[in-house]
């Protein structure tokens, strides 16, 4: 999963009118700067199935993937069709200020078996999740390599042949070096999640 847009939370999930309105209502889902990008992405695969206009919404596009559903609002342009399948990251529209809106962004609202959730939590907490489970395989992987090279240099003492040799030596550098490119490659998705997990705080916080 991914978020709908790569810019940042200017009124989240929740919040009360007095902050943005004036007034008592509640935030029924997360807003979205439309710097540095307007585009706006699918945050799963998935069915579109409305792409029209409401005048409180107004250009607006629902998809829908499995138990869960959302909503984009206050689109200038539609990239979709109702009834088009999209992949994961496609984008979809292009922010605007159609309808009730106070300037250019994205409106974004998500339903989970039917319920309205805060979307933006709810993707972020699958993110990191999706990154533990990639970096967990990415150390299984070292592990493993890390057991052939040394059964490997093992080996190098018997060869048979220089032929042998030299064959057995190139293909341990080649494991060393998928070794090194995978704990780099590690290293930097554990950053990720820690910087993922850091902007959320910075939101929930007001921390600059």
């Amino acid at each position: 999963m991914r978020l709908p847009s790569n810019s940042r939370v200017t009124v989240p999930f929740g919040a009360t009118g007095d902050d943005y309105l004036g007034d008592s209502r509640v935030h029924t889902g997360t807003d979205y700067s439309w710097f540095p990008s307007r585009k706006v992405r699918a945050p799963e695969g998935g069915k579109i199935t409305a792409a029209t206009y409401y005048d409180e919404g107004g250009n607006y596009i629902k998809m829908k993937s499995g138990d869960r559903e959302y909503y984009f609002g206050h689109l200038s342009k539609f990239k979709v069709k109702v009834g088009q399948k999209v992949k994961e990251g496609q984008v979809i529209g292009i922010m605007g200020d159609t309808g009730l809106a106070i300037g250019v962004h994205l409106h974004f609202q998500m339903w989970l078996d039917g319920k309205l959730i805060d979307g933006d939590k709810y993707i972020r907490n699958e993110m990191i999740k999706d990154l533990k489970k990639r970096i967990a395989k990415k150390n299984r992987i070292i592990k493993r390599t890390r057991k052939q090279v040394r059964r490997l240099r093992e080996k190098l003492i018997l060869a048979p042949s220089r032929k042998d040799l030299e064959e057995a030596r190139k293909y341990a550098e080649d494991l060393e070096k998928q070794l090194a490119e995978a704990e780099a490659e590690s290293e930097k998705e554990k950053e990720e999640v820690v910087q993922s997990i850091w902007e959320k705080i910075k939101e929930i916080f007001n921390v600059n």
